[in-house]
């Protein structure tokens, strides 16, 4: 799956201030650590300039997640992979 840097960038706005997105999903995806989970894992948030919160990942506690009430596909590895790259660039994960 190839998306546009537009799109990229859209999905990346939507990452923020999205408590009620979270709360209206089933799946979410952190396209930090590429992790997916149900929607009611996420408890933690922080607010955003007297916005609504946005969620934090219970995985890896970056706030870089999405609901598939956005309408990005989170549930797919590719999409969370490109919007990793594009924002994070190479992450190397610790290994045990």
């Amino acid at each position: 799956m190839t998306t546009n840097t537009s799109n990229l960038k859209a999905a990346h706005e939507a990452s923020f201030a999205n408590e009620k997105q979270i709360k209206n999903s089933q799946t979410c995806g952190c396209f930090f650590c590429l992790n997916k989970y149900p929607s009611k894992q996420v408890v933690d948030w922080v607010n955003e300039e007297q916005k609504a919160r946005t969620g934090i990942c219970p995985e890896c506690g970056i706030d870089s997640v999405l609901g598939d009430a956005s309408g990005y596909p989170v549930s797919e590895e590719a999409f969370l992979q490109q919007m990793q790259e594009f924002f994070f660039g190479q992450v190397d994960f610790p290994t045990e």
